[in-house]
Formats: C-alpha cells, structure tokens, sequence
C-alpha cells in the first residue's frame, strides 16, 4: 500500500502546475520536479513530489481550469460581455480560432480583458467561426443574449490577398 502523500505536497503540485500553465510550456515540467527533489531534499513535500507532464496537464485541466471558469462567471454575473476573435493556422497547418473576453468586473471595477478559449476549427468560414463561437459560449456558461459585441481580427485577411 502507498503512503498518502501530504496536502503540503498536494498544494506543491498545484503551485507548480499553475506557474506552468501561467508562464512556461508544459515540457520542462519532468525536469522541473526533479529539479525540486534534488535542490529541496530536506524538504517532505518535495521529496514525495511527483509531477510529470501528464499529471500536470491532468491538473491544469482537471483542477485549475474549472476554478478559474468559475471565478470567471462569478465575475461577469449578469453583465454583458465583448468577444474578440482571431483566427491562426499553426505549423502544420492546423486552424485555430483564438477568442478573448472583455467584461466589467465589480469587483475591481475595471473593464477585465482575458482568455476564454482556443478552439481548432476545419475551415475559416463563417459558418465555422460562427459555431465555434456558439459552442464555447455554451460550454463556458455564458448566456448569448448578454453578448454586447464581437470584434474580427485578420480572419478573411488570406482570402483577399
């Protein structure tokens, strides 16, 4: 049977994965936990850390995003909201829809610009931006009808060229 490992482990993993999700690629993340083990061995919480790039994509997706979605509705509430999208292909020619949020917080009393998503998408059409943008309102939680504007960068910008 194996030993439970301690929150304050527990909370190391988080803590490292949510700096890693803020700041770096995921990559370095193997060599990161070894690197604690070896810099802080007289500490416990890292000596039982195990962090990889699994279990840190598991909670950065799992863990951290939910609570951040979260904190995110809170903050909108039932006020409208701008949707600002733009359109990327990658290396491989993969496309993707990039789409950011900008929203009065009351609690800060500022108008808050974040990301909300990345969403891949088959064709830079209309019809695909348009569902791509549909879905992810629906998947976030947030109502259509407290949609203010959107906002297009670049998006048809290789179809006149």
């Amino acid at each position: 049977m194996k030993p439970e490992k301690s929150n304050k482990s527990n909370s190391a993993e988080g803590s490292l994965s949510l700096f890693i999700a803020a700041h770096t690629s995921i990559l370095p993340v193997n060599h990161l936990g070894e690197l604690c083990k070896n810099v802080f061995q007289g500490c416990d919480s890292a000596n039982e850390l195990k962090l990889h790039r699994s279990k840190c994509t598991n909670i950065i997706v799992n863990v951290l995003a939910p609570h951040f979605n979260y904190d995110l509705l809170n903050s909108i509430g039932s006020g409208h909201y701008s949707i600002l999208i733009d359109e990327s292909t990658d290396i491989s020619v993969i496309k993707f829809l990039g789409i950011t949020i900008l929203y009065f917080s009351k609690e800060t009393g500022e108008v808050v610009s974040t990301y909300l998503a990345l969403v891949k998408i088959t064709t830079c059409d209309a019809v695909s931006i348009t569902n791509a943008i549909l879905n992810t309102l629906k998947i976030k939680g947030l109502s259509i009808n407290k949609l203010a504007e959107f906002c297009l960068f670049n998006i048809f910008k290789s179809s006149f060229i």
